[in-house]
C-alpha cells in the first residue's frame, strides 16, 4: 500500500468527495491552491514519525552516496535530482518540473500555483522551516511525502469526478460490478488525451478502445490487481463485521494501489517494444541505423514514425557521424515519446533499468565518488538484463574510466554526465546516453507538434529516403561517440586522504600513456583515415 495512513486518507477522500460532480477532470488542471499546498506541507512535518521513517528507509541507499557541500548538507540541485530518482525507483513517475530553472514566484498567483512548480515551492517551504541549516535525509522524506500526498489528493479528485459520471452516491457501497465500472473508467479518463471534450463513460472506453492496443490488457491486468488485493483485505478483516460492499474509503485505496503500481503494467509494452528495437541493433552499439529504424516503422512491426526533428528533440538522436544518424535504444525507450499516461504532477514512462545497476553501485559504496579500480571491480561483476557477469571490461573502457578519475584528482564522482557516459558504453542498451547540450523538459511526440506546427508522425515518404540512404551507407563503422565534457549535480569539497599533486600526475601519464597506444592501433587500422573536426570529441571502439 501507499505510506498514506488510514486517518489520512480518511480525511482526504471526506475533502475531495464531498464537493459534487466536477465538470473537467482534475488531473488536466494545471495549477493547485497554495493553501492545499501548505496545509499538506504541515501534514508532512507532523506525520508519524514511524510513516516517515519509512520515506527516509528508501531514500537512506542513495542519500548516502550523493554529493554533500562542505557542511554536510545537500545542495538544491542535488535535491532536485534525489528526488527524481526517487519517484522513478518508487512508482515510475517522472514528476514535471524536476528539470525546469527558475523562481517560483513568476509562475503563481496569490491564491494558486501551477502544479509544475510545487516542487520548487515546497522545497521553499523546507528551507524556511530549516532555517539555513541544509537538506539532510529527513528534510529529503518530508518533501517527499509531501509531494506525494498531493498526488494522492488529485487522484482523489478524480475519483469524485468518476463517480459523478457514473451517477454514484459516495455515501453508497459499492458492488463489484460498480467497482470494476469505476476502475475501468478512471483509467479511461485518466488516459484520454486533454482535449478529448466527451466526458461520457461510454465515449472514453470507446476512445481507447479504438486508439490504445492495450485497453483490454490494462482492464484486465487492474482486475486481477483489484482482486488480490480483496484477498488480502479478506484476510486481515473479520468476515462477522463486514457490512458487504466497497465504501468510497475503500475504493479510494484500491485506486490509489492500481495508480502506484501502474508502471508495472506499461512495463509490459515497453519490454514487447525494447524486444523489437533490440532485434533492429547494430553490432551491440545500443543504436539502430536511422533507416533501419524507419524501415521497421513501415513493416509496422511497431510505431517507430517519430520525426527525425522530434528525435533531435528527445535526445535519442546519434548525429556524431551526420552521414549515418542512428537512434539511440535506451533513450529512445526512456523518452518522452514512450510515456502513456500522464497526470498534472508526473508522466508515467518506461522503467529506466540503469536505475538499477546505478543504486547497486552507490549501495556498495556509499559515497559520492570512489576510486577508478573499484567501480570497475564491481561493475564487472555486475550483470543487466543484456550483459553477462562475470566479465572481463575492454581496455578502453578502463582507460575511459582512468581518464575521468584523473580530471577530478584520483576519484570517480558517481553523480557527473562523465561517468554516466562511461556508464552508457559499459552497458549500451540499459543506460542512456547522456548529451551536453539536452532539452531540460522534453515534449511528448503530440505536444511537440503543437509547438513545432508540424505532425508527430513522419510521412511514409520521409521515412522510406531514409530506408534508402541506410542502403547506401551500409557499411557503418561500430564507433561510439565520447565527449570529455563534465557536468556535476553538486560540488565536490575535497575529501579527507585525497590523492596528493603527484600522485594525480601518475594517474594521469598512465592514462596518456594507454590512450595514446590506443589511439596509434585506431589509426593504422582506420588507414590514416580523417577524423572529426571537434575539440571534446574523442570515439570509444
Amino acid at each position: 500500500m501507499m505510506a498514506v495512513g488510514a486517518a489520512v486518507l480518511s480525511c482526504l477522500v471526506t475533502t475531495a468527495l464531498a464537493g459534487g460532480f466536477l465538470q473537467t477532470r482534475p488531473h488536466s488542471e494545471k495549477s493547485v491552491g497554495l493553501d492545499v499546498v501548505q496545509q499538506t506541507f504541515a501534514a508532512a512535518l507532523s506525520m508519524d514519525p514511524v510513516k516517515l521513517r519509512q520515506f527516509e528507509d528508501d531514500l537512506r541507499p542513495m542519500y548516502m552516496a550523493l554529493p554533500k557541500d562542505a557542511q554536510g548538507a545537500l545542495e538544491p540541485s542535488v535535491v532536485r535530482y534525489a528526488l527524481h530518482r526517487y519517484f522513478v525507483q518508487k512508482h515510475g513517475w517522472h514528476i514535471k518540473g524536476l528539470q525546469a530553472e527558475g523562481q517560483v514566484q513568476n509562475a503563481s498567483s496569490p491564491t494558486s500555483i501551477l502544479k509544475d512548480h510545487v516542487l520548487e515551492y515546497v522545497q521553499g517551504l523546507l528551507e524556511e522551516h530549516v532555517s539555513g541549516q541544509g537538506w539532510h535525509l529527513q528534510e529529503l522524506a518530508i518533501c517527499s511525502a509531501a509531494i506525494e500526498e498531493l498526488i494522492q489528493r488529485e487522484f482523489l479528485q478524480d475519483l469524485e469526478f468518476v463517480y459523478g459520471m457514473l451517477e454514484l452516491p459516495i455515501a453508497n457501497r459499492l458492488g463489484e460490478t460498480e467497482l470494476d465500472d469505476v476502475i475501468t473508467t478512471y483509467l479511461a479518463q485518466y488516459l484520454a488525451e486533454e482535449d478529448f471534450t466527451d466526458n461520457s463513460p461510454y465515449a472514453l472506453s470507446h476512445e481507447l478502445s479504438e486508439t490504445y492496443s492495450f485497453w483490454g490488457d490494462l482492464q484486465m491486468w487492474a482486475k486481477d490487481l483489484r482482486q488480490s488485493l480483496d484477498r488480502l483485505e479478506a484476510s486481515r478483516t473479520n468476515p462477522f463485521r463486514s457490512l458487504g460492499g466497497y465504501s468510497s474509503e475503500r475504493v479510494a485505496e484500491i485506486i490509489q494501489e492500481i495508480m502506484g503500481q501502474y508502471t508495472s503494467f506499461q512495463n509490459l509494452e515497453c519490454s514487447a517494444m525494447t524486444d523489437v528495437i533490440l532485434d533492429l541493433e547494430h553490432s551491440s552499439t545500443g543504436r539502430v541505423p536511422l533507416g533501419k529504424f524507419y524501415g521497421a516503422g513501415l513493416a509496422q512491426k511497431w510505431k517507430f514514425w517519430e520525426p527525425k526533428e522530434y528525435l533531435q528533440h528527445a535526445g535519442a538522436l546519434d548525429e556524431s557521424d551526420a552521414k549515418r544518424p542512428s537512434v539511440i535504444i535506451p533513450n529512445y525507450v526512456y523518452g518522452m515519446n514512450n510515456c502513456l499516461a500522464s497526470s498534472s504532477f508526473f508522466s508515467v514512462c518506461c522503467t529506466n533499468k540503469c536505475e538499477r545497476l546505478v543504486s547497486h553501485l552507490e549501495q556498495d559504496l556509499a559515497a559520492p565518488s570512489a576510486s577508478p579500480e573499484r567501480i570497475a571491480a564491481l561493475v564487472s561483476q555486475l550483470p543487466s538484463d543484456t550483459v553477462d557477469a562475470p566479465r572481463e571490461l575492454p581496455t578502453l573502457l578502463l582507460t575511459r574510466l582512468g581518464e575521468i578519475a584523473a580530471q577530478h584528482g584520483g576519484d570517480v564522482p558517481l553523480h557527473g554526465r562523465l561517468f554516466s557516459q562511461w556508464l552508457h558504453h559499459a552497458y549500451p542498451r540499459e543506460c542512456p546516453f547522456p548529451h551536453v547540450e539536452s532539452e531540460k523538459n522534453p515534449l511528448t511526440p503530440e505536444a511537440w507538434a503543437k509547438v513545432a506546427g508540424t505532425s508527430y508522425s513522419a510521412s511514409d515518404e520521409e521515412m522510406r529516403r531514409y530506408v534508402r540512404q541506410h542502403r547506401l551507407e551500409h557499411n557503418q563503422t561500430e564507433e561510439l561517440v565520447w565527449m570529455a565534457t563534465e557536468q556535476l549535480i553538486g560540488t565536490h569539497p575535497p575529501r579527507r586522504g585525497q590523492r596528493h599533486w603527484w600522485q594525480k600526475a601518475a594517474a594521469m601519464i598512465a592514462v596518456v600513456a594507454v590512450a595514446s597506444s590506443v589511439l596509434r592501433a585506431g589509426q593504422s587500422f582506420l588507414g590514416g583515415r580523417d577524423m572529426h573536426d571537434c575539440k571534446q570529441c574523442k570515439h570509444l571502439v
